[in-house]
């Protein structure tokens, strides 16, 4: 760009600022200012809103996404660990409840089925991990 179109765009930029600051430099001669040129702020303001609201909502939706899927991800881990605790021999589920100071509603361990057990340790160590994840989150 040569110095001649260069000084003629600083001129151009110069007088559309100095036109924009006497139009808007407050909220009535911004309003007058549209009202002249046939524009609706009352509508041009509804139409923002609802714009933001909208990008707010697309934002709220991504993140939500997000969060299931990582949810997804660590309900998916916690069955896997668990599914492999519950094919080692040397499991033993009681023992387990007093290592990790778990609270259960039923005390009497030998009366859950395999399948209760698997719920429980699935619930706990997606808790465990979820929290892990929260932490790690935080720390970012």
């Amino acid at each position: 760009m040569t110095g001649d179109a260069k000084q003629r765009k600083a001129d151009f930029i110069s007088l559309m600022m100095s036109s924009v600051d006497s139009i808007s430099c407050n909220k009535e001669n911004a309003r007058d200012y549209l009202l002249e040129e046939g524009l609706d702020p009352d509508s041009i303001r509804a139409e923002g809103i609802k714009r933001i609201k909208k990008l707010k909502l697309q934002a709220q939706a991504n993140s939500t996404r997000k969060e299931m899927s990582s949810t997804a991800a660590i309900k998916q881990k916690a069955m896997e660990w668990v599914e492999k605790l519950l094919n080692d021999v040397n499991f033993s589920f009681p023992q387990f409840v007093k290592t990790e100071n778990l609270v259960l509603q039923n005390r009497n361990l030998e009366k859950l089925t395999k399948d209760d057990i698997k719920s429980t340790l699935t619930q706990y160590y997606y808790l465990k991990f979820m929290e892990q994840e929260n932490k790690q989150s935080n720390e970012q």
